[in-house]
């Protein structure tokens, strides 16, 4: 069936997992911190395929993918750094 689905709707439906996992390790996990680096891991898969998949980001010049993927592992760990610390 998810062959069926366009591109965009498998996206999505991937998006919702992700949504769903989040919702999962915030509520059921009972190391705090853990959870919390997970949600931002999470938080920029969900933004890496928003940015390539719905923004059209996968199609600009090679160097603007490059820049941006940087920039989101950068404040990723910055996020998950400064949460742990």
């Amino acid at each position: 069936m998810l062959r069926k689905l366009s591109l965009p709707a498998r996206i999505w439906l991937i998006l919702m997992a992700l949504t769903g996992l989040s919702i999962v390790l915030a509520e059921q996990l009972g190391l705090r911190a853990v959870a919390v680096a997970g949600i931002f891991l999470i938080a920029a898969a969900k933004a890496e395929l928003v940015m390539r998949h719905y923004m059209e980001l996968g199609l600009t010049e090679r160097y603007w993918l490059i820049m941006y993927s940087i920039w989101l592992a950068v404040v990723t760990m910055m996020l998950v750094i400064g949460h742990l610390l």
